[in-house]
């Protein structure tokens, strides 16, 4: 139906209809769906970013420390009214803090686009809907309009921060809810035009550089700051404000700005602000508790809690020295051949145990310019077989999860995947 800006546009001045009915219109024709069906998924929506922002005003904390609190400490200061600049802009920055803190602390949140940008459009709506008197109706058509919008990024550029950058991420988000509290301000689709283009020049060129690869410092607050950019850039749109630069083409270069930008500024947290001084330093300590946490974790688990190893297979190991799931992947006398890792032991009961290690797949696989190292590979002794997978995933938590195909899949930060990475002799 419209793949661009100014097709959709057209579109909404031709037939006389709002840009919120243009994309329920699509999302109907598309997904074979009534508009009750439609709407009302869209309004499920609308109930996880309300209770997001209720969970993030009432006090979160993440995981790491790292950020948690901030929606508090604005909320508190809004209420003393001694601040500088307007409350409905500083209630989308405060309702757009709350609702990533909630993200950071693996809470419910709506990704919008992204969980990463999820605070941005919320934020905005929340704060507005007051001042503008929305009913719930129309607050769920403000995010089929800044889905509209959302819509014509996603198939002209990118979203995500891994592929273009934060320019593509909170800028997308933000751009999207500009264009969206104009209609809902009754402006004109082509004052959202302009308003989303002069939310996402602003935003050009900006790097995505999370500490410790973390989705917390500095996103929480480029959400906030995003959100006010659009407040901001619908109020000069609604002014009569233009963009010289159409729409379109603004994000058609923030699509080239994402192609040309280095891997290292792209979620890789190699540049920016993860590779300062106090940026390295926290990762360090985030990731040695990791680490810590999950020896701890596979200590005290012992050979018998994954399938397929009973107890005269544990006590073949036992004789090795592998007692723990902690001994097996660290401790456990491998030798290498090409990738391979053999060794035969004799025990003492005058079987012949034969354990055979083999590395199924090689550390290093890229991920959307990521380097997410991965050891994958098998153990057998008296025929049975053990399947190991490792994944260097530190943006998630340490967990340890055994399922019904004997796999154990775990987590370890950059500096501990090298290590087992050089002791296996696979770089």
């Amino acid at each position: 139906m419209f793949r661009t800006v100014a097709e959709l546009v057209d579109i909404a001045e031709r037939e006389n209809k709002a840009v919120s009915e243009i994309m329920i219109e699509r999302e109907m024709g598309v997904s074979g769906k009534s508009r009750e069906e439609v709407f009302e998924a869209m309004e499920r929506n609308l109930d996880v970013m309300e209770e997001a922002i209720k969970q993030g005003e009432a006090g979160v904390e993440s995981t790491t420390g790292l950020t948690g609190g901030d929606a508090v400490l604005m909320n508190d200061y809004i209420e003393k009214g001694q601040f500088l600049s307007g409350e409905v802009l500083l209630r989308s920055v405060q309702k757009a803090i709350a609702t990533n803190e909630v993200n950071a602390a693996m809470g419910v949140i709506c990704a919008t686009p992204t969980a990463g940008s999820a605070g941005v459009v919320p934020g905005v709506l929340f704060a507005v809907k007051d001042k503008l008197g929305l009913s719930r109706e129309e607050m769920v058509n403000f995010l089929f309009t800044a889905g509209a919008f959302g819509y014509v990024v996603a198939n002209n550029a990118f979203i995500s921060g891994a592929a273009g950058g934060c320019q593509a991420e909170v800028g997308s988000a933000s751009a999207m809810a500009s264009a969206a509290v104009v209609e809902a301000a009754h402006g004109t689709p082509e004052q959202s035009a302009h308003a989303m283009a002069m939310t996402m020049k602003n935003m050009l060129g900006l790097v995505c550089d999370p500490v410790a690869g973390l989705v917390e410092v500095p996103c929480v607050k480029r959400n906030a700051l995003g959100s006010s950019q659009a407040i901001i850039s619908a109020d000069m749109a609604l002014a009569g404000i233009k963009s010289r630069i159409p729409c379109d083409e603004v994000i058609e270069a923030m699509h080239r700005v994402g192609l040309q930008m280095p891997s290292s500024l792209r979620e890789t947290a190699e540049g920016g602000l993860a590779a300062t001084p106090t940026g390295r330093m926290i990762q360090a300590k985030i990731l040695d508790c990791r680490q810590t946490a999950l020896a701890n974790n596979l200590n005290s688990l012992p050979l018998t809690t994954l399938k397929g190893i009973g107890e005269e297979m544990a006590k073949a190991f036992k004789e090795l020295g592998i007692e723990t799931i902690y001994d097996l992947l660290w401790n456990f006398p491998y030798r290498y051949e090409d990738y391979r890792m053999r060794d035969l032991t004799e025990v003492e009961n005058g079987e012949r145990i034969t354990v055979f290690g083999e590395v199924l797949t090689e550390p290093t696989v890229s991920y959307y310019g990521r380097k997410k190292s991965k050891l994958s590979f098998r153990l057998s002794a008296n025929g049975q077989v053990l399947k190991i997978d490792f994944f260097n995933q530190p943006y998630l938590k340490n967990k340890v999860e055994l399922n019904s195909e004997v796999t154990i899949s775990g987590k370890w930060d950059r500096n501990r995947a090298q290590i087992t990475a050089s002791k296996f002799h696979a770089d």
